[in-house]
């Protein structure tokens, strides 16, 4: 199969996410906003930042700039490890909606597996999309642990987990589970 810019991958709940995008991490200031305003120019669509990376202002900056209609961007963010719990997720996410300038979020990540409040922070995600303020739920750095920690707990399968994964890192097991899923 040939992956392009334009390529898409089906998620569990039929939300459709870009194959290729650009993540922020480390990015901040004019930097940030460069970088989203070019990738954007480029044919990106998917742009991956996180509450603690601190540049959600700049991505929304430059999505606005960018005057390509909303609901051609797919925009991932992450709760905080800091905001784990029912209500600061709920409130963490309000905060992330505001900085990015957005309605909604398509993707909305638990960022690291808390020791503490997993459930807690799952519940508030699982409201969130309810709601309708993002499109898709998931989690990120997820062992097979979490993950079936989470099975057992939730009827709501995440949509993602984003983990490390290439040639020198394969995590067999948890690409196998998460197929599965």
């Amino acid at each position: 199969m040939e992956i392009t810019i334009n390529s898409r991958i089906k998620l569990n709940n039929g939300i459709e996410m870009p194959y290729i995008g650009l993540g922020t991490y480390g990015l901040h200031d004019k930097v940030a906003l460069k970088s989203v305003d070019t990738a954007l120019e480029a044919g990106y669509r998917l742009i991956d930042t996180a509450e603690s990376y601190y540049n959600e202002k700049e991505i929304g900056e430059a999505i606005k700039k960018s005057n390509i209609p909303r609901n051609e961007i797919f925009i991932t963010t992450k709760l905080a490890n800091e905001n784990h719990g029912y209500d600061n997720t709920l409130k963490s996410f309000e905060g992330s909606l505001k900085r990015l300038g957005l309605d909604y979020v398509d993707l909305y990540l638990i960022h690291w597996p808390s020791s503490r409040l997993r459930d807690e922070t799952w519940r508030a995600f699982e409201f969130l999309l309810n709601e309708g303020t993002c499109r898709s739920i998931g989690v990120s750095n997820y062992t097979v642990r979490h993950l079936k920690e989470l099975f057992s707990s939730s009827s709501t399968i995440p949509a993602v987990n984003q983990v490390e994964f290439n040639p020198y890192i394969y995590q067999k097991e948890i690409l196998e589970l998460c197929n599965e899923k």
